[in-house]
């Protein structure tokens, strides 16, 4: 009978370890700490489940100590009795933020109260936090977890290199993307149709296509015109061919100015040395103001770049010459449509006409301003009101102003007035003409924010004039 209330007595307790219990400590109850916010326990909350104590199933007998003195048993847990002791839960440390900020020190607030919710439309963040939605401005909220709002679109504004803006000192807009496919093109000189020709930046102060310290070096963004290599041939010789009489004819078309600007090179003498082939046929050629480039230059610039015309690859006008020679004599090198170097094919014999794609050094001490090419020098009426504010530019497109060493310009006796907001000053030995202007710049740390023709030279070469600050 012992026996039986003893077995139903450990069944019970077995029972009784499947049902869900409560862990107790300091009359706190733990109840898990989950909620909408915390939906299940992990390794951070710290929670795990205690565990029922799984009683001995020994029973007592006389070779234990005898069955009337229970105490004596000599028995010790095994394997065979299946005694486990209980072990203790540890509680979930969560507090979630939000539901403790609705209940805590609120005592009209019932506890079973709806939780509040999130009200943004657009994401919070600790540097903007929606002051209306009850959920995100609640102190210690966890914005990433709580808030519902949908992170906005960022609006990216792209700005021309330098300083961003549409006039700027000297050259530095244009190197950052020199001999890429986003090469800032400059509007210089004219081409054979006595139209302003484009160029692309391909070299810079040294780095680049063959530009050394101090200079640029420019490709015309399309051929200027075509020509056979040496009507006169069979020869690939560059210093008597067409194609060298076509590339001087397009630097007699630069001003003066324009022309003082250029760098002269020499373009030396070698024979055919595969892609590295780096000269011209037959004699150097000295001082060349625009050249075409070699073999190994066209090589180095950006494969983009080398496409002349990319929507009319097949016509001819979109081949364009190098002066270098290919393998056989009656051969000079070509860039066909697709951009690719061609050194040791037949398509480059001297009879056939193709495109004419100068290049050449530009002195980067020579340039004044760098303004876009559309409405960048933008001035209000000539006088006192005709300083303009200079806008932002996004664009890839430049003109130069040009320093011109050939004047005798000069800005004497400047002085501000008392009230600080106007300008004096003499000038002398100004040069007059239709299109000749006193242009006035503002300069703040390094950029130039405003600009404006203040007087028109229509016969006075010195004078005095002022201009409101």
């Amino acid at each position: 009978m012992r026996k039986r209330i003893f077995a139903a007595f450990v069944c019970l307790c077995m029972l009784m370890a499947l049902v869900p219990s409560m862990a107790y400590a300091d009359d706190t109850v733990y109840t898990g700490g989950l909620c909408e916010h915390h939906t299940q326990h992990d390794e951070s909350c710290g929670y795990t489940e205690g565990t029922a104590e799984i009683p001995c199933s020994h029973e007592h007998t006389e070779s234990y100590g005898g069955l009337t003195d229970p105490t004596a048993c000599h028995h010790t847990h095994d394997e065979a009795c299946g005694y486990v002791p209980a072990t203790e839960g540890s509680p979930c440390t969560f507090v979630c933020e939000v539901c403790n900020a609705q209940d805590s020190g609120d005592e009209a607030t019932p506890s079973d109260a709806q939780p509040e919710e999130c009200t943004c439309e657009t994401l919070c963040t600790e540097e903007e936090v929606n002051g209306d939605c009850p959920v995100c401005s609640a102190e210690g909220a966890e914005l990433d977890k709580v808030c519902v709002g949908v992170a906005p679109m960022l609006l990216k504004t792209t700005f021309a290199a330098g300083n961003g803006k549409a006039i700027q000192l000297g050259t530095s807009a244009l190197n950052e993307n020199a001999n890429t496919d986003n090469a800032a093109t400059i509007y210089f000189g004219k081409n054979g149709a006595d139209q302003p020709t484009s160029w692309l930046v391909i070299g810079y102060d040294g780095s680049g296509v063959v530009s050394t310290q101090g200079d640029m070096t420019l490709l015309a963004a399309s051929t200027m015109g075509v020509v056979k290599f040496d009507s006169d041939g069979p020869s690939n010789e560059y210093v008597t061919s067409d194609l060298k009489i076509a590339i001087e004819a397009l630097a007699e078309k630069l001003t003066a100015e324009e022309n003082a600007a250029v760098n002269e090179r020499t373009l030396t003498s070698g024979s055919f040395n595969g892609e590295n082939t780096d000269c011209v046929a037959g004699a150097q050629v000295d001082d060349a103001a625009f050249w075409p480039l070699s073999t190994a230059e066209a090589f180095a610039v950006n494969e983009d770049l080398r496409i002349a015309d990319k929507e009319h690859q097949s016509w001819a006008s979109s081949w364009w010459w190098l002066r270098s020679p290919c393998y056989a004599g009656n051969v000079a090198a070509v860039v066909d449509g697709g951009g690719n170097v061609n050194i040791n094919i037949t398509i480059g014999t001297v009879f056939t006409e193709y495109g004419v794609r100068a290049a050449f050094h530009l002195d980067v001490n020579s340039v004044l301003f760098t303004s876009a090419a559309e409405s960048g020098k933008s001035s209000g009426d000539v006088g006192a009101g005709a300083l303009k504010k200079v806008g932002d530019y996004s664009g890839n497109e430049w003109k130069l102003t040009l320093l011109d060493n050939s004047r005798n310009f000069s800005i004497s006796n400047m002085a501000i007035n008392s009230n600080g907001d106007t300008v004096g000053f003499s000038y002398s030995g100004a040069q007059t003409g239709a299109n000749e202007y006193i242009s006035v710049v503002i300069e703040e740390n390094g950029a130039i924010t405003y600009y404006g023709r203040i007087l028109q030279l229509d016969g006075t070469t010195n004078a005095q004039a002022e201009q409101q600050a």
